[in-house]
C-alpha cells in the first residue's frame, strides 16, 4: 500500500450547524451585521389625590410611598371669604386655615423631599 497523501483525503460536506433552542444564541461569524433594538417604555402620568401614592421618585429614583403636606390654596381663601360674607366675624373665618380638608395636598418624596405632584381642590 502506498502512503496516504493530504491531497487524497476528502473532507465531509459542511452541514448547517444545529443550534439547541434551550441554549443562548451564539455570536454571529465575523463580518456579519447584527441589529438590536431597545424596548420603548411608555409611562402613564401619576394621579395624585388625598391619600399617599406608591410611585418611584423622579429625583432619587427610589420606589416610595409619598408623604402629604397640606398647604393653603384657593378653596381655603374662598371658604374664608364665604364665612365672612355670611356674617361670622368672630374668628370663624379662620377655620378653613385650621383643617386639612380645605387645603391642597402636596405629595413629596420621603427620601429627598422633592415635590412629586400636587392635588389642588380647585
Amino acid at each position: 500500500m502506498s502512503p496516504v497523501k493530504p491531497a487524497d483525503i476528502q473532507e465531509p460536506p459542511k452541514q448547517a450547524a444545529y443550534q439547541d433552542p434551550t441554549l443562548p444564541p451564539q455570536p454571529p461569524p465575523y463580518g456579519q451585521v447584527v441589529v438590536t433594538t431597545q424596548p420603548i417604555y411608555i409611562t402613564q402620568s401619576q394621579r395624585f389625590h388625598l391619600v399617599p401614592v406608591r410611585t418611584s421618585c423622579k429625583n432619587c429614583h427610589a420606589d416610595i410611598v409619598t408623604n402629604i403636606d397640606y398647604r393653603v390654596g384657593l378653596i381655603t381663601w374662598i371658604a374664608c371669604g364665604a364665612i365672612i360674607l355670611l356674617g361670622c366675624i368672630f374668628g370663624c373665618c379662620l377655620f378653613p386655615f385650621c383643617f386639612s380638608a380645605s387645603k391642597d395636598a402636596y405629595h413629596t418624596c420621603p427620601n429627598c423631599k422633592e415635590v412629586l405632584g400636587v392635588y389642588k381642590r380647585m
